[in-house]
């Protein structure tokens, strides 16, 4: 598995006791907008643009120049309009690094990809629907960016990720960002992590 000091978030929706705070194990606790339905079998659905959860952690490429987000997401119904920006740093300063999994800007079959700067033709397929699936986006500042799913390598390309040196950001899960009706899914999540480095095919498929 990945070395315990890397990891900078871990969030499990088992863990939540009510309120607007999801106390996270490891890193800032997420706060969460809009009251999203929480399952007592341990998640949250975030089904309208203003439901999501908010995490004060930069992962931009200033902050975190090796970086890997990893979510357990499940969608009630196929992403047919929006971009589909499941797990998003905000404010965007420009491609900013998310997890996608319906933007045909980012992918040729306009399924599970990640931002990296600028357009890309990842081959990943759609996410199943009404199914839990597990995505890794890893991303090396300048370098190169991989996605995963299902502990499934898909492919890499360059990161050119758009960052700032001094602006506090917000890590949103369930979005891009609050109320934006044109990239935030209806998406159902389970647990979330953060990483500080690029992760391997091996750990991968240990966090699968």
């Amino acid at each position: 598995p990945p070395p315990p000091a890397s990891l900078k978030l871990d969030l499990v929706a088992k863990d939540y006791t009510g309120g607007t705070t999801w106390k996270a194990r490891v890193g800032p606790n997420a706060k969460l907008y809009g009251s999203p339905k929480f399952d007592l079998a341990g998640s949250f659905f975030f089904d309208t643009n203003n439901q999501y959860a908010g995490v004060p952690l930069n992962t931009d490429g200033t902050d975190m120049p090796q970086c890997s987000y990893a979510i357990w997401a499940k969608i009630p119904k196929p992403v047919t309009s929006g971009l589909g920006w499941i797990m998003s740093q905000y404010p965007d300063h420009g491609w900013s690094r998310s997890i996608t999994i319906n933007d045909q800007r980012l992918s040729r079959t306009r399924g599970v990809s990640a931002t990296v700067g600028g357009g890309w033709a990842n081959t990943l397929p759609k996410p199943p629907v009404n199914q839990w699936f597990h995505v890794v986006a890893t991303w090396n500042q300048n370098v190169q960016t991989c996605v995963y799913l299902n502990g499934k390598k898909g492919q890499c390309t360059r990161a050119t990720n758009g960052r700032h040196p001094r602006t506090p950001e917000t890590l949103i899960i369930g979005g891009r960002g609050p109320n934006d009706g044109g990239h935030n899914p209806s998406v159902v999540v389970s647990d979330v992590r953060v990483y500080n480095s690029v992760l391997t095919q091996v750990q991968v498929s240990s966090l699968f």
